[in-house]
């Protein structure tokens, strides 16, 4: 005996969110859906419900349609139906990962619905900037506080000589107090000098923290890290006679007054090396990067990929 099911769509006007109800009785054998525009299908449906979560916001829609939500909601679809959820981060936000399904990553999540699934798509404050714009003088969504900053072929890079650890720009916008920043360093090949961090807590064109990798000896590589917090004072010691490589993803975070350095030397996922500093900058700052280079050539400065920002090793990218 077939079990009727009505499924009835109530709208809640100004909270944007759709609530499906399914009432119907409870009997052995497949299902019969009556949707609001009188189709039948026979199988079992199964109601997927999403909920956004985090300090952040942004939105979640699906394929085939029927979610598409801010902040929540749901929709029934049939069993076995390859069911894909796509985040949206509004500005500001980032999307740092799903719950309730087994989805890593910050991606889009694809799965089959074979039952109820309750679902929260996790997003923070934050955001990651891959310098996709035109080559030019001005880096958009950055304010450059010291030093030349320049757009290099969706790149970020420094295009002057010297400036000891005091070269340094900063996402507009990315003011935090415990958060984290990460990056890819490229070495450029540069004679010696090379230098590239992550700026925390930037007070100011000349006061905030800095966690950097450089290469100290010619190496061609960057070959050290250190703690910084600007005007010039090392908080966290320093590793040297390392190889990072050329192109290192560094992440730098804060936490109260702890500072914490992590280098992955192979861009695997694995960070090969954390350092930790104590600093004394205990308001909250802007985060974003400091570059430096011995060299007066600009093909030998040094520059930055995939910048992101927030509260944790997130979305970071």
């Amino acid at each position: 005996m077939p079990r009727h099911v009505w499924l009835g769509l109530v709208m809640l006007v100004g909270c944007g969110q759709v609530a499906t109800t399914i009432d119907g009785a409870d009997t052995d054998g497949p299902s019969t859906i009556d949707s609001a525009g009188g189709t039948d299908s026979s199988g079992l449906v199964f109601q997927v419900r999403v909920t956004p979560g985090g300090a952040g916001s942004g939105t979640v829609s699906s394929s085939p349609a029927g979610i598409d939500c801010a902040p929540s909601c749901s929709a029934v679809f049939p069993e076995g139906t390859v069911l894909t959820l796509t985040p949206t981060a509004a500005a500001g936000s980032s999307f740092v990962g799903w719950s309730g399904v087994p989805c890593p990553g910050n991606g889009p999540c694809t799965f089959t619905v074979t039952a109820d699934a309750n679902v929260t798509a996790t997003f923070q404050p934050g955001g990651c900037d891959n310098f996709t714009a035109p080559n030019g003088t001005s880096i958009p969504g950055w304010t450059e506080h010291v030093g030349d900053w320049v757009i290099d072929a969706n790149r970020m890079r420094i295009n002057q000589a010297g400036g000891i650890y005091s070269n340094n720009v900063t996402a507009n916008g990315s003011a935090q107090l415990d958060g984290c920043g990460r990056l890819t360093a490229l070495h450029a090949g540069g004679p010696a000098g090379e230098v590239v961090g992550v700026v925390l807590r930037g007070q100011s064109a000349t006061n905030y923290i800095v966690a950097l990798v450089q290469d100290n000896s010619s190496s061609g590589f960057f070959d050290s890290a250190w703690i910084y917090q600007v005007p010039l004072a090392d908080i966290g010691g320093s590793i040297t006679g390392q190889n990072f490589g050329v192109n290192p993803t560094i992440e730098a975070c804060v936490t109260g007054t702890a500072v914490t350095l992590k280098i992955d030397a192979n861009n695997d996922g694995v960070y090969e090396l954390t350092r930790n500093g104590t600093t004394t900058i205990t308001s909250p700052g802007l985060t974003g990067v400091m570059a430096k280079s011995d060299s007066g050539v600009p093909t030998n400065m040094p520059l930055v990929d995939d910048f992101c920002w927030g509260p944790g090793p997130a979305p970071l990218h």
